[in-house]
């Protein structure tokens, strides 16, 4: 009856499961999400506790550990492994993930996302150019090589001889091997010309073939097209921020070297508001009919606080 009422119900509804534990909660809320078919973002007060509650979730509901992200209805909005204001970037498998989580929530049908407090106040690249810089292969389809090449490397690819991590790709004659952000595997795309004969995950250990793939997604696994880096307009209002902050000579002649070669460097998120549009964050994502659910309100809300006074004490000290 409840799972029916979740179904049907509009965005005022609202109801209190209380006295589960961690595991018992996994599972009341895996049975009645299998009603739903809608939207689903789950907020939890922290790190280990939204890990903890989606491997349960996953269990519950029969995923695979291993299954890729587009077959995966249960997702996990991870925290940024970086320290805010600070000129250090976030491992790429984290952003791989968030950036995974946060396409799923804004196209597919009914995905369940799973957030910490941290992972909810961490901005992401605004909705549509993520959105616009994902590129699709299907089998039969025509593919320009170069134009994807080019496309690769202008959002952080790294052209390889082979492919072993994480948004990499490499080219030999007819094949190429690219490892999207976000997926598990790597996929090996057999061309016949500009056709595309067959997509195939494949082993980064062995490079041999496993499995057949119905199509492949490769996100974009940066924040931005590092090709607006050099932008003049995005040079000039840079600099003008190190005016405000009086930064030393030494430090603006190197990042504006950076930003002219358009290359990666260590914080380069920092500079997302000017090269690639106003921050996001993973709500901008959740369609309308999106359902919040929230894991031991009173440790959100502690929580939230937490992460507050964290963010004032970093401001405090970056602007020191």
């Amino acid at each position: 009856m409840l799972g029916r009422e979740l179904a049907t119900a509009g965005s005022r509804f609202s109801w209190q499961l209380q006295g589960l534990g961690e595991g018992a909660a996994a599972y009341c809320f895996g049975r009645l999400a299998e009603k739903l078919a809608r939207p689903v973002l789950i907020v939890a007060p922290t790190a280990s506790v939204a890990e903890g509650f989606a491997l349960d979730l996953r269990t519950v509901l029969g995923e695979r550990e291993d299954a890729d992200f587009l077959t995966r209805r249960v997702h996990l909005f991870p925290e940024r492994d970086a320290p805010p204001f600070e000129m250090v970037s976030p491992s790429l498998e984290v952003e791989a993930a968030r950036a995974a989580a946060a396409y799923q929530l804004g196209t597919a049908t009914a995905p369940i996302v799973v957030a910490s407090v941290a992972a909810l106040t961490q901005r992401t690249p605004p909705r549509a150019p993520l959105l616009e810089s994902v590129v699709y292969v299907t089998p039969d389809s025509e593919l320009d090589v170069e134009a994807l090449t080019t496309r690769l490397q202008g959002y952080g690819y790294r052209a390889s001889g082979v492919v072993e991590e994480p948004a990499e790709f490499a080219v030999r004659g007819g094949i190429v091997d690219v490892w999207p952000a976000g997926s598990d595997f790597p996929c090996r795309i057999e061309l016949y010309g500009d056709l595309v004969e067959s997509l195939r995950y494949f082993d980064p250990a062995d490079q041999r073939s496993f499995g057949k793939a119905e199509k492949v997604v490769i996100l974009a696994s940066d924040a931005f097209p590092l090709s607006r880096l050099g932008e003049t307009s995005v040079r000039r209002t840079v600099n003008a921020r190190c005016d405000e902050l009086s930064l030393r000579a030494s430090v603006r002649r190197e990042l504006d070297e950076c930003l002219a070669a358009g290359v990666r460097f260590p914080g380069a998120e920092l500079v997302m508001t000017y090269a690639g549009g106003e921050p996001a964050w993973i709500g901008d994502f959740a369609p309308a009919s999106t359902l919040l659910a929230t894991l031991d309100p009173a440790g959100v809300h502690e929580a939230l606080r937490d992460q507050l006074a964290l963010l004032d004490e970093a401001e405090a000290t970056a602007t020191e």
